[in-house]
């Protein structure tokens, strides 16, 4: 009844109350609740099933969500330290071709060249966005009570979580609110209701008032408790991105605290069943595949692809064959989800053979810590018939490029 009283929802009414406002041209919903971790905490979200009553087959959509963020942020500290440790001159070509160029003040090039993170996000982000009245006949909330056993309706009045539509509107707002923020120089991303934020420590304090002034003013609610200060490692997206040492080591960005542990645990108790249901097994793959994404190795994806295959065969349990342990066997170890990962300079070529030697040693990262470089070696410096380049591997994590 909290959300009744909030005005997120209306109700209770009866069924016949309901069939008087909308004269049967309305469906019902299906609620059901999901536990979630937040802030080290179980709660139980509330989910809107729009795919059981077919409203989601319903709505169609052009739009493509670019969800980015993590990389964004590692390419934004990147192309700052590029710049700052340079000569003192900025050379940036921008996306309409042309090239930004000038000096970097003296300041930028001390003190202001220190980066620092923190996250924003929203509260109950879906909430804060009405849903339309002629949405609402489709948005009828049904439940039994618990005392006294009769059902009851409740009508929605915000974006339900659960619905396509939901996402898609949610994310133009959210993307809004972003791009207002760009346009007052703060340098932040959007990954749905949260935002990473990235700013020079000389420029903290200011930041963070913009960004208060920024959401009061346009009226959006945002979890200022659980607010972290600026600070050179920050918890955001799930993972944990550590810039202490971004000058000398690089971006550091490793699973938070607990997520590697919950995510080997949940695997060795699957590998220990002989069947289990097909949702739990969508499920269980969402956490591999979030945190797989931290390994970044081939391995694992090559093994998400099988589990993902025998998660689509349409049955209601997915017997735990042979071929499905080995896929959950390949996955990466404790050690390997939760280490940090440094985030390359480059990674990449425009020569196949080099992009192919990447790929191999992608492939031994499963084997142990490895660190490939690549030297470029000086005309006079080669023998008669020397190799333009060499390549070498570095069991030092911590190597530099």
């Amino acid at each position: 009844m909290q959300e009744v009283s909030e005005g997120v929802l209306e109700g209770p009414l009866t069924e016949q109350q309901v069939e008087e406002r909308y004269g049967g041209a309305w469906i019902p919903v299906r609620r059901f609740g999901v536990w979630q971790s937040s802030s080290g905490k179980q709660k139980l979200r509330p989910i809107d099933d729009y795919s059981e009553n077919k409203a989601n087959l319903a709505f169609g959509y052009a739009d493509k969500i670019a969800l980015r963020a993590l990389d964004q942020l590692v390419c934004s500290v990147r192309l700052w330290m590029q710049q700052v440790l340079a000569d003192g001159k900025v050379a940036i070509e921008l996306s309409d071709g042309s090239c930004l160029r000038g000096s970097i003040h003296p300041c930028w090039r001390e003190e202001g060249r220190l980066l620092e993170l923190a996250a924003l996000d929203l509260r109950a982000a879906y909430k804060q966005f009405p849903l339309s009245p002629k949405s609402r006949a489709l948005s009828v909330l049904v439940l039994k009570n618990p005392v006294s056993k009769e059902v009851a309706c409740f009508e929605a009045k915000a974006l339900p979580f659960g619905g396509t539509a939901s996402v898609v509107h949610f994310n133009r707002a959210a993307r809004l609110l972003w791009a207002i923020g760009q346009h007052l120089h703060v340098c932040w991303l959007n990954f749905f209701d949260d935002y990473p934020i990235l700013t020079p420590r000389v420029l903290a304090g200011s930041t963070k008032q913009t960004l208060k002034a920024l959401v009061d003013l346009l009226g959006f609610d945002c979890s200022w408790e659980k607010w972290q200060d600026f600070s050179t490692r920050a918890t955001m997206l799930g993972v944990e991105v550590d810039l202490s040492d971004v000058a000398s080591v690089g971006v550091r960005i490793r699973n938070k605290e607990g997520r590697a542990g919950q995510v080997v645990s949940t695997v060795e108790e699957l590998l220990r069943k002989e069947s289990m249901p097909a949702r739990e097994l969508l499920s269980v793959m969402g956490r591999i595949q979030f945190a797989d994404a931290q390994v970044m190795g081939r391995t694992g994806r090559l093994a998400l692809a099988e589990i993902r295959r025998w998660s689509r065969n349409h049955v209601d349990r997915v017997t735990v064959g042979r071929e499905l342990m080995e896929a959950f066997g390949s996955l990466p170890t404790g050690s390997q989800v939760g280490r940090s990962q440094d985030s390359y300079v480059k990674g990449t070529s425009t020569s196949a053979i080099i992009r192919s030697l990447l790929v191999s040693y992608e492939r031994i990262e499963s084997n142990g810590a490895s660190w490939p470089w690549f030297a470029r070696v000086r005309r006079y410096c080669q023998g008669a018939r020397g190799e333009a380049r060499r390549v070498s591997m570095s069991h030092d994590r911590q190597g530099t490029l």
